[in-house]
Formats: C-alpha cells, sequence, structure tokens
C-alpha cells in the first residue's frame, strides 16, 4: 500500500509458496505495529511490509482535509 498526498494506492503483491492451497485448511495471520505489517501463512511470516502511518510520516506534501 502506497500513501500520496492523501489518497491512497495499493499494490498487490503474489506469494507463490509452492503448495496447493485448496487441498486443505490453512491459517492466515496478520501483525500489525507500528513501523510493519507482516502476513503469516500457517504460522510462517510470508511477506513484511512498511505501515502506511510510517510511510506517511516521511510524506512532506501529506495534508490533512478535516
Amino acid at each position: 500500500m502506497e500513501w500520496h498526498r492523501g489518497s491512497h494506492q495499493h499494490q498487490t503483491i503474489a506469494i507463490n509458496k509452492g503448495i496447493d492451497l485448496s487441498q486443505s485448511f490453512h491459517t492466515y495471520g496478520t501483525m500489525w505495529t507500528a513501523s510493519t505489517i507482516s502476513f503469516y501463512l500457517d504460522g510462517v511470516q510470508v511477506h513484511s511490509m512498511a505501515t502506511p502511518l510510517a510511510q506517511l510520516s516521511r510524506c512532506t506534501s501529506w495534508q490533512d482535509s478535516r
């Protein structure tokens, strides 16, 4: 996810773990902290990214629309 001047854009990331997810049940998880969002499949972290708020804190063109 990327933020730009108060509006948001999203980015889709496909991660191939080499298993057929349709063959059995799986658990999915997300851990969202102040600095990162981590994604889990069956208890194993498969991706991590900076949180949108962490990106916004570095944005010089952000304007509050309230």
